[in-house]
């Protein structure tokens, strides 16, 4: 009975252990496909800014 208790409670703490490793990974994850969106969206917002500028230069001259 010691042995299966002993069996039984490593079990749970892998499980446990599992858990926390898949919800750190996923966690990452989301923080690193974030920043990537973030990155994405500053460049994008900068080519937006350079053509206006460009545009705005262009129709007054």
């Amino acid at each position: 009975m010691a042995k299966l208790l002993e069996v039984a409670e490593r079990t749970i703490i892998h499980m446990l252990l599992s858990v926390n490793f898949a919800n750190l990974f996923s966690q990452r994850f989301a923080l690193s496909a974030l920043k990537a969106l973030t990155a994405k969206d500053a460049k994008f917002s900068q080519r937006i800014q350079r053509r206006n500028t460009f545009s705005v230069g262009f129709h007054i001259s």
